[in-house]
């Protein structure tokens, strides 16, 4: 338990607005451009990896980043 970071306000803050910008993002897609739950995975999982990508290959580790 000594390895742990301490939790905070801030990260349920940030576990709440991901949930919910998640879900909000996930029907946008799915629903309103009529992919399906099947189209809006993938897209949103292809949006994903682009984005793991330029973390990953980024020369300026900067925390606004992530």
């Amino acid at each position: 338990m000594k390895h742990l970071p301490k939790i905070s306000i801030f990260y349920w803050v940030l576990i709440v607005s991901a949930n919910t910008l998640g879900e909000t993002s996930g029907d946008l897609i799915s629903q309103t451009f009529n992919l399906g739950y099947d189209g809006g995975t993938i897209l949103l999982l292809l949006l994903f990896s682009m984005a793991l990508m330029g973390l990953i290959y980024t020369k300026n580790q900067k925390s606004l980043l992530y």
